[in-house]
């Protein structure tokens, strides 16, 4: 049967089937206002758990379905709102993402995201280990300070980058910036 779970300030309702006889199963999830805090590295003896990048802040509105009968086949689609969200350490001041796939490649078809590094529009794909998104970034190279700590600049830049954010790295590359422009 369908669940709500409510805070007081946020709620999440959802479902989850399961044919015992198959394997199949099936799930949608809606969400709103739901402060995330980022886990706890879960252990157990034998037993390797893949840890996703950190993530907490406010989930302002997700909307996800899946489904599949093993990991290997599971699917998911959704769209997700977070707010003063932090990805793998990195601040974010607004998050939006439409995605789909499955969780070894799942595509991001549409991401927009501030921070005090700047702002991003682009797309990308996602997997339980890494997120790798291209697109356009407007912002300041004092911003940047965060991921470039040798970075004695500031002023405006802008122009095409490409973003990789794993648990324990993070990959910038950018060609054809340009700067005094944003």
């Amino acid at each position: 049967a369908p669940f709500n779970v409510s805070t007081g300030r946020g709620d999440v309702s959802g479902r989850y089937e399961l044919d015992r006889r198959t394997g199949a199963s099936a799930f949608w999830l809606l969400a709103n206002d739901l402060t995330l805090h980022p886990p706890v590295d879960a252990t157990f003896p034998g037993l390797h758990i893949t840890q996703i990048p950190a993530l907490g802040g406010t989930l302002a509105y997700a909307a996800v379905v899946g489904g599949g009968s093993t990991s290997r086949d599971l699917v998911i689609a959704g769209r997700v709102s977070a707010n003063d969200a932090t990805i793998a350490n990195v601040a974010f001041d607004s998050l939006d993402a439409i995605f789909a796939g499955n969780l070894d490649d799942a595509s991001i078809d549409a991401l927009h995201a501030d921070g005090p590094w700047g702002r991003f529009d682009g797309k990308g794909s996602f997997s339980t280990t890494r997120i790798v998104v291209a697109g356009g970034y407007a912002g300041d190279l004092a911003g940047l300070r965060p991921f470039i700590a040798e970075l004695p600049a500031a002023g405006p830049v802008s122009g095409p980058v490409t973003l990789s954010i794993a648990s324990d790295d993070i990959v910038v590359e950018a060609r054809g910036l340009q700067f005094g422009a944003s």
